[in-house]
């Protein structure tokens, strides 16, 4: 409900301000632990909740409109594999290699252990997966069959995966974001 809620932002700030959400969602305030003190990434919670912001904002792209929780949820999870691969590269840059496929176990397990329907839990883990699968393509790196693959592989979520990735976008760089 919180979730489907106008401005869950509100109610998930409360949750992680109060320590209910490491309750209920402990990958939420895990998020907000991986401040990278380099400054060279953004904050993970923040960059999150951004996420979901924007995701909402684009609910009307969807059939049926929204609220959709599927989506919602996805944006919510999408980076919670993040505090597990985060690696300091020799250089100082920071990498999470396969945060997605970290992500995506993580959610399913937490789905399941708050009881939400296998169909749900599917397409919201499916999307925190493959949430990272559009990078690259705005370089012309995409051959036919790669773009048949990344269609295939969303299924039915393929209008919840674009506006994922569009979400996702939080950057202020307007090259980046373009």
């Amino acid at each position: 409900k919180l979730v489907c809620a106008p401005y869950p932002r509100r109610g998930l700030s409360l949750l992680v301000e109060t320590g209910l959400a490491a309750l209920v969602l402990p990958e939420l305030p895990a998020l907000a632990l991986e401040r990278d003190e380099h400054h060279r990434h953004k904050d993970v919670y923040e960059h999150t909740l951004t996420v979901l912001e924007q995701s909402i904002d684009l609910e009307d792209r969807l059939p049926g409109g929204g609220p959709d929780f599927v989506s919602r949820f996805a944006a919510l999870m999408h980076d919670v594999g993040k505090p597990r691969t985060r690696k300091f590269v020799g250089d100082g840059t920071v990498t999470f290699h396969h945060h997605d496929v970290v992500g995506a176990k993580l959610t399913r397990k937490r789905m399941q252990a708050l009881r939400f329907s296998n169909d749900d839990t599917d397409a919201v883990a499916q999307l925190v997966e493959l949430h990272l699968r559009f990078h690259g393509y705005g370089d012309g790196e995409w051959t036919d069959s790669a773009v048949r693959r990344y269609v295939r592989d969303a299924g039915d979520n393929l209008v919840r995966l674009h506006k994922l990735t569009r979400a996702d976008c939080t950057t202020r760089n307007k090259r980046k974001a373009d």
